[in-house]
């Protein structure tokens, strides 16, 4: 490539800086097509990588590797082009940019450039308070948001919406609801059978161009693919639909024949999109080479997928899973675990999202094993958010301090603080130690930012849900041998607003279910735990 690109470093914004230049932001991915035709086409064009390097400082970034430079400069997609002045404030941006554009676009930047070097920021606040009868409210924009036409939500590009289809199944797990179920099993039949899913390799594509799900992104991305794991496994224990299992058996495939990586227990992040080789037969496949997949290991979505196979460890009865799952989390906790905290292993960097991924999933690890090793790696990690909490207002920020670009400004995102707010809750009910003022704080603080996010706050529905209503801790008392039926009920029983754990004072076998710091009652049958289910 022409174009001589740099880090995103303070050499690089020195550098700006010192030769009066802006800088030209480049964030891709590995499994974008368009970046690559963009880097083909546009950033391997001589005349305009000469002009890049001589009036610019260019600097590359990968969203997987720097989801916190992206969440910030990101201007709809990948690849995002973006022009900075020399403290890193956005003049100008776009997306893909073919090569008879580009010359235009830069100038337009250099201008801006001249005309806008500093821009002043007035930070804006936030009124607290808290929600109440969240859970309808999602619901109504669960129905806004359906689309009874092709399943799933919204028009296009049509994405899967996870957090739609938890907040759906988190419902499900406590109460009957016929229209939501209706909406779950068209969402999930829509995609199993569309071209969002691979029918020959197994796993998903990331989205639909169109809202029929035709016309894929062909990319794989590990995240997507595990969260997919856990809503056909959830949804399978709750419709007892064979289709979703074997659709899960499709994902589990797709994940250990390309992405996993034995030596280590961990995945890998993605396979790249390759239009071409995505729309061969079965035995033309054979033929071609693989798309490149991403090596590297990122923290977070190896943290989602460990939850998601302890998931289809119940709904396929494997026990294997759940040491496919231990094995990863060792790893990670032997790579990743610093002074500072949960490092992404691609770059060394901590951020908030891979913090709240890996608490949960050690969370979850407990609650499978009750090795209490687990329980204490999460008391380390815990501890840890106390650094990027902001006591004055609520919330959790998303870095460490940064002295580079929009950086400085230390951001608080909506979702991750939801699903932080929900494992700490969890957390504190298996642990005893008490984050109530903290969540309470943090959930004000986002309160209004729930109707401007639409589907998007689905996560602080659950939160405030858990929340304001409690959670159940379900204490199994008795020999670890005989355990496991009444083990094996609640696992496929429990959603957020529940947690399991071991105790063995007591010889007898006995379930004792409390709410909060009230005792409801002591189970000693199998027959009993599962009434008190449907109650």
């Amino acid at each position: 490539m022409i174009v001589k690109w740099n880090d995103w470093n303070l050499e690089s914004f020195e550098k700006s800086k010192k030769e009066s230049k802006p800088i030209l932001l480049a964030i891709s991915a590995v499994w974008c097509h368009w970046c690559h035709t963009m880097d083909r086409n546009t950033y391997n064009n001589k005349e305009i990588g000469k002009f890049i390097n001589a009036n610019f400082i260019p600097i590359r970034v990968d969203t997987d590797k720097r989801p916190d430079i992206n969440d910030r400069y990101n201007l709809g997609g990948w690849p995002t082009t973006a022009v900075l002045n020399n403290e890193g404030e956005l003049l100008t941006g776009a997306t893909y940019i073919p090569p008879e554009h580009m010359a235009q676009f830069l100038e337009q930047g250099l201008k801006f450039f001249k005309e806008n070097k500093k821009i002043s920021h007035a930070v804006q606040e936030l009124e607290p308070g808290l929600i109440s009868s969240i859970k309808n409210y999602m619901i109504s924009v669960i129905k806004e948001y359906y689309d009874s036409i092709n399943g799933g939500f919204g028009d296009e590009p049509k994405f899967p919406h996870f957090e739609l289809l938890f907040f759906i199944l988190y419902v499900l797990k406590q109460e009957q609801n016929e229209e939501l179920k209706k909406i779950l099993i068209h969402a999930l039949d829509a995609m199993l059978k569309s071209e969002l899913h691979d029918q020959v390799e197994g796993g998903f594509y990331r989205y639909a161009t169109l809202q029929n799900w035709t016309i894929p992104h062909f990319e794989k991305m590990l995240e997507d693919n595990a969260q997919f794991l856990s809503v056909y496994c959830e949804a399978y224990l709750i419709t007892k639909k064979e289709e979703y299992k074997k659709t899960a058996e499709d994902i589990l495939t797709f994940l250990f024949s390309l992405l996993y990586d034995e030596k280590t227990g961990l995945f890998k992040g993605s396979q790249d999109a390759d239009e071409e080789y995505c729309n061969l037969s079965i035995a033309e496949r054979k033929k071609r080479k693989k798309p490149f997949i991403d090596p590297a290991h990122y923290t977070g979505w190896n943290a989602i997928t460990i939850q998601s196979l302890l998931t289809a460890s119940v709904v396929f009865e494997k026990k294997s899973y759940v040491q496919i799952a231990e094995k990863a989390m060792k790893n990670l906790l032997k790579t990743a675990l610093s002074e500072k905290g949960i490092l992404r292993l691609s770059d060394g960097i901590v951020y908030l999202s891979d913090q709240t991924n890996i608490l949960s999933a050690l969370l979850m690890l407990y609650q499978y094993t009750f090795d209490k090793m687990y329980l204490e790696h999460a008391k380390k990690i815990a501890k840890l958010f106390e650094n990027l909490y902001d006591a004055e207002k609520g919330g959790w920020f998303d870095i460490l301090d940064s002295n580079l670009g929009e950086l400085r400004v230390k951001k608080k995102l909506f979702q991750e603080n939801a699903l932080l707010a929900l494992a700490l809750l969890q957390y504190d009910a298996l642990t005893e130690e008490d984050h109530k003022e903290q969540i309470e704080k943090a959930l004000s603080f986002f309160a209004n930012y729930v109707r401007v996010s639409g589907p998007f706050a689905a996560h602080y529905a659950r939160a405030v849900e858990v929340y304001q209503n409690g959670l159940y801790h379900f204490t199994i008392e008795g020999r670890k041998k005989e355990i496991k039926q009444i083990h094996e009920i609640l696992l496929k029983k429990i959603g957020p607003r529940a947690v399991i754990s071991f105790c063995s004072k007591n010889k007898t076998l006995i379930v004792l279910v409390c709410k909060g710091t009230v005792c409801l009652k002591g189970i000693t049958k199998k027959e009993e735990l599962i009434a008190f289910f449907k109650q």
